[in-house]
């Protein structure tokens, strides 16, 4: 059921008056330009099951999060709020992700949540720019200038278990600090790469010349956008007892 027209602006701007009024005269201006982005994305349908003092709560729970996160650093945050601890409340788990923007995280999200067995009632995300003063403090949301970064409130299943909240946190963790890991060294992987192709052109090999050709046509392939790369690990070939086995070389390896 859709909501009636009317609805959706009025309970926005129901939000909207809610930071201008609760919210300090310097993040004032901040907090709502961030809101209107935020909250632009919701569907008639979420609309109109909420009230303003709920999204407001969740506007400014995602607000302070990305306040007290430093730019560069992953931040998962899993909880069940309620009125008397953080002023509003939901009938789902909260998460929430503030992090440097990178390539792959809503699919990443997504595939981790539903590996879990969660259903996601609302995910709004998006990558924001945020200026920030020598002191870290935001100066300018939403727009052109600073840091991207990429934040995240999802509503799933209701949680009541520690242990199964703490779960969720862990795996979400992982998940966005290997894509962080992939994204970081992805450049460096492919440079090694293309020196171990170039190498094969060079180098005398003990193989047959056509075998070699075909490798640097396979490798030629993978270069030219066909491969995500995740991981590079460099091994010594060593002879044991008549056989020989692989030697991880560990300072050499790049990714996870």
């Amino acid at each position: 059921m859709n909501a009636p027209d009317n609805v959706v602006p009025v309970l926005l701007e129901k939000v909207y008056d809610l930071i201008k009024s609760k919210v300090d005269d310097i993040q004032q201006p901040l907090v709502e330009v961030f809101a209107k982005s935020l909250l632009n994305q919701l569907a008639d349908d979420d609309l109109f099951q909420r009230n303003e003092s709920d999204l407001y709560g969740a506007v400014l729970s995602l607000w302070h999060h990305l306040v007290k996160n430093d730019p560069q650093q992953i931040s998962v945050r899993v909880y069940n709020p309620t009125l008397s601890q953080h002023g509003w409340k939901s009938t789902h788990t909260v998460v929430e992700i503030v992090m440097p923007d990178k390539p792959f995280l809503v699919d990443s999200v997504r595939m981790t949540l539903n590996r879990l067995g969660l259903t996601s009632h609302l995910m709004l995300n998006g990558p924001y720019c945020f200026e920030r003063d020598k002191n870290n403090n935001i100066v300018t949301a939403c727009g052109l200038k600073g840091n991207l970064q990429t934040l995240f409130h999802i509503e799933v299943d209701r949680l009541t278990k520690k242990n199964e909240m703490q779960l969720i946190h862990d795996e979400l963790d992982t998940v966005l600090r290997d894509i962080d890991l992939v994204v970081h060294d992805w450049e460096p992987m492919k440079n090694k790469m293309q020196q171990i192709k170039t190498s094969l052109k060079t180098t005398s090999l003990p193989i047959n010349k056509n075998y070699c050709e075909e490798a640097i046509e396979f490798l030629d392939w993978l270069l030219n956008h066909n491969f995500t790369f995740m991981g590079y690990h460099c091994y010594d070939l060593l002879a044991v007892k008549g056989d020989y086995k692989l030697s991880l070389i560990s300072k050499l390896g790049s990714g996870f």
